[in-house]
């Protein structure tokens, strides 16, 4: 599972957040006064799945050293995203009873426009990591084989000279 600390951090942080949010609208302020509670929502939310995908796919050392059970760490993940879960139909009624359901429609479009972004950005991010491993490689090879040239001149220069 997820590291236990992160993900009730990030469980706690969504829970103020919301808690804000409905605390705003009900003092009839404006969704751009929310955003900023709504994006740390979001951002709680990012959390806690990438921690549940960290964890699914944990390094070799954790998963020797983890002696937390497979069954404790599956009900941490479905108590987490049924949280979140809650917490965004939640927000989802805050903003709809206050703006309608244009302005949810929205922020759905906007998260998802968010998401392509960061996952685009990510995968450019893991293609450039290829491209610099892949010139350096071809950077050595050219420099072994230039090495191999080299040498192999030098040897027929030392087998000639000393005739």
């Amino acid at each position: 599972m997820p590291d236990p600390l992160t993900v009730t951090a990030a469980i706690t942080l969504a829970g103020k957040a919301v808690g804000q949010v409905s605390k705003l609208v009900q003092s009839g302020r404006e969704l751009e006064d929310c955003m900023g509670h709504i994006s740390r929502w979001f951002e709680c939310c990012s959390d806690i799945n990438k921690a549940r995908e960290r964890a699914e796919n944990p390094p070799f050392f954790k998963k020797l050293a983890n002696a937390k059970s497979i069954q404790a760490e599956a009900m941490d993940a479905v108590i987490a995203q049924k949280r979140m879960r809650d917490q965004r139909a939640q927000l989802r009624e805050l903003i709809m009873w206050q703006w309608g359901k244009d302005e949810w429609d929205n922020l759905q479009r906007l998260e998802k426009e968010i998401r392509e972004k960061r996952a685009k950005a990510i995968h450019d991010r893991i293609v450039l990591k290829q491209k610099i491993f892949d010139a350096i490689a071809i950077i050595f090879f050219v420099l072994f084989l230039l090495g191999l040239v080299v040498g192999f001149i030098w040897l027929i220069q030392q087998g000639g000279s000393s005739e």
